[in-house]
């Protein structure tokens, strides 16, 4: 469960109809295999090497040669998907990551079962995009991407036939009631405060070091101002550096006591309520941005980078958008929404209404028409 697309999955499996729809999954035994269990999915263990779990698609970009050195046990887990396929002969195979696009498409193709990709992730520009991209264009009957920037990434304007647009969605019921005022001194802010907070895992690339430096200059214009980043380096063994960097920095740009580092937090409404305003600092294309959505849906109006899906997902009347690794044009547009509580305010609503249109339910709607095109065309073959 280490981040958007596996709660995505969970979320959407539960929003589906059990009565039209009977769903296995083929996952390692641990946390998300339990939420998709909680869910009403049958799960089936998925044996994978220590060593092929660590590969990651960042991994691959940075060390080709990993993919080679891995080649035995992706077989080995492929060969243990088909056999999984055989038991369940199933109408539909998904895959929802890009390590799966590719263990499943030889047994599915073997047993002639139509795939369905989920492209939830924008790869660095070069071999290994367009890699997948012919990829999935040899093997997956459709491919649902979660933005029109993922898919224009992958796969241009044109030769998009299979290709289907589907956004995330988030249960929106869980940010109706949430205990502001608890969060709120939780995140170092008190009444007429304005809080400014950044909410994803502390990596370079989504921007912690852009939104510090844009904090301290708003710092200096507005004495209301509090900060808060919320989330937790995942992976300390690359990003580690970077995060101690960070925290160097904003002890430096005499941030302590104006900022709080929460951590991790489980409760995701309760923290978002507390926001004034939302700091999106990706500095590389972000496929979706779930946080987005969680803000507007808290009514905060949000500050994104024009890279991306931000511009999709965040309307120019909910939000600003801004150049990405550039502290000064984020600044500025914190600080005017900072400094104005009627533009925070009529912002806020209008994000609200905004996010509206990223139901779970709808989202879960838009996947199960998917797989009905796919059982369709097949049966019509």
């Amino acid at each position: 469960m280490s981040g958007g697309a596996e709660q995505a999955l969970t979320e959407f499996a539960a929003a589906l109809d059990g009565q039209l729809v009977e769903m296995h999954a083929a996952v390692v035994p641990g946390p998300l295999a339990v939420s998709l269990e909680a869910a009403g999915v049958s799960i089936h263990p998925l044996r994978l090497s220590s060593g092929l779990k660590r590969v990651s698609r960042w991994s691959l970009t940075r060390r080709p040669d990993l993919g080679i050195r891995h080649v035995t046990a992706a077989i080995s887990a492929a060969a243990h998907l088909a056999g999984i396929m055989r038991r369940l002969r199933p109408d539909v195979v998904h895959t929802n990551s890009m390590k799966a696009h590719v263990l499943a498409a030889f047994p599915a193709r073997m047993q002639r079962i139509p795939i369905v990709w989920h492209l939830r992730s924008i790869l660095p520009d070069g071999w290994l995009r367009r890699g997948f991209a012919l990829f999935g264009r040899l093997f997956a009957s459709r491919i649902v991407c979660i933005s029109y920037a993922v898919a224009e990434a992958y796969f241009g304007p044109h030769q998009r036939a299979r290709v289907r647009v589907v956004y995330d969605g988030i249960p929106l019921a869980r940010f109706a009631d949430a205990d502001t005022e608890t969060w709120r001194k939780r995140l170092g802010a008190e009444t007429g405060d304005v809080l400014i907070g950044l909410v994803g895992e502390i990596s370079r690339w989504k921007g912690q070091d852009v939104f510090v430096e844009a904090a301290a200059s708003v710092a200096q214009q507005n004495p209301l101002a509090r900060f808060a980043i919320v989330g937790e380096c995942l992976f300390p063994e690359e990003e580690g550096g970077f995060a101690r960097s960070v925290r160097a920095r904003a002890r430096k740009l005499g941030l302590d006591g104006r900022l709080v580092w929460a951590g991790w937090i489980e409760d995701v409404p309760g923290a978002m309520s507390a926001i004034d305003v939302l700091a999106h600092t990706s500095r590389l294309p972000e496929p979706f941005g779930r946080v987005l959505v969680e803000a507007m849906a808290s009514g905060s109006p949000v500050v994104t980078t024009s890279i991306g899906a931000g511009p999709e997902i965040v309307p120019p009347e909910a939000g600003k958008i801004v150049p990405p690794d550039n502290s000064v044009a984020l600044a500025a547009a914190l600080n005017e929404l900072a400094a104005d509580d009627e533009l925070r305010h009529r912002m806020g609503e209008a994000a609200r209404v905004a996010a509206l249109h990223f139901d779970v339910a709808e989202h879960a709607a838009g996947i199960l028409g998917v797989w009905r095109e796919v059982v369709q065309a097949g049966a019509a073959r």
